[in-house]
């Protein structure tokens, strides 16, 4: 995958600096979003190993011209996107249906599908330009089998996983292919802080799922298209 272009969102996060360090190794290029200058300095380490092959842009996924504008950016530099690897989100659960408030919902649905939403937006028609594309999204097993006190969050992981694969049938036929990773538990330092007293045995690692995204979004993966991938 030398030089390839990888738009990678949430790469400041435990699993996204894992999965941006791995296409780092591959030989891709990166073109990464962040949002505050506090994020930004946490990418350091992949800075200083990549600075040649990474772009690093201030920008807000809930806002669509701001996504474009990234997009718009990576073009002019490197003239392609060839992958998007939507991994930016975030987990709000502990309350029922009933006493989960409005903010909390319309705050899932933003911060997981409304961000996946306006990349896959951004970059099908550079994609569809170029008859090549890789999209990875992540969903969650919970989106899968809901558990209880986790409706909203549940919900909007549903929705990725969705629109993933109305994504994958509508591209169906072309070189563009579009995969859900959908996790259980994720082995970070804030779930083992979190859980202490849980079976960690069969939580994944930030790892496994990073060569799960390197491998779709790779040659090798042409022939699968529209599969939400379980692990852990």
């Amino acid at each position: 995958m030398d030089n390839r272009v990888f738009l990678v969102t949430g790469a400041t996060g435990a699993l996204g600096s894992a999965v941006a360090k791995k296409i780092a190794e591959d030989g891709s290029i990166l073109l990464i979003p962040y949002r505050s200058d506090k994020s930004m300095s946490m990418l350091s380490e992949l800075v200083s190993s990549a600075s040649d092959k990474a772009l690093f842009q201030k920008t807000e996924l809930t806002k669509q011209s701001d996504v474009e504008e990234l997009v718009n950016v990576g073009i002019t530099r490197w003239g392609n996107i060839h992958a998007a690897v939507c991994l930016a989100g975030s987990f709000k659960g502990g309350k029922t249906i009933e006493d989960t408030e409005i903010s909390m919902w319309e705050e899932m649905y933003m911060s997981n599908v409304l961000s996946t939403l306006h990349v896959c937006r951004a970059v099908l028609p550079v994609m569809k330009r170029n008859n090549f594309g890789r999209i990875v999204t992540i969903g969650a097993k919970a989106g899968l089998s809901p558990m209880g006190n986790a409706g909203a969050y549940a919900m909007s992981k549903a929705s990725v996983m969705t629109l993933t694969r109305t994504i994958a049938e509508e591209v169906k036929g072309t070189r563009i292919t579009a995969n859900v990773i959908a996790p259980g538990t994720i082995a970070t330092e804030a779930n083992r802080s979190a859980m202490p007293k849980a079976d960690q045995r069969q939580w994944v690692s930030p790892a496994e799922i990073a060569n799960w995204i390197s491998f779709l979004c790779s040659d090798d993966s042409r022939s699968v298209n529209g599969q939400i991938i379980t692990v852990g």
